[in-house]
C-alpha cells in the first residue's frame, strides 16, 4: 500500500474521532475505514507516537476496546 494511502487514512481516522463526542469501538472505526481492527490498532499507535493523544478504554465483560 503507497505511503501516502497510509497518511490519508491517519488524517480520516482523527478526524473520525475528534468528530465523535463519545469514541467508537475499534470495530466500529475498521468498518468506517473499510479495514480490519489490527489496522486501525496500528493507525492509532501511529498517532499516539506523534504525539496525538489517544486514549484507549478496555471492556473486560465484552472485550471491546474503545478510542
Amino acid at each position: 500500500m503507497p505511503r501516502g494511502f497510509q497518511s490519508f487514512r491517519h488524517m480520516n481516522l482523527l478526524r473520525i474521532l475528534s468528530d465523535r463526542r463519545f469514541g467508537s469501538t475499534l470495530e466500529e472505526l475498521a468498518r468506517e475505514l473499510e479495514v480490519t481492527t489490527r489496522t486501525v490498532r496500528r493507525d492509532l499507535e501511529v498517532l499516539d507516537d506523534l504525539g496525538c493523544g489517544i486514549e484507549w478504554e478496555s471492556n473486560p465483560e465484552t472485550g471491546e476496546r474503545s478510542v
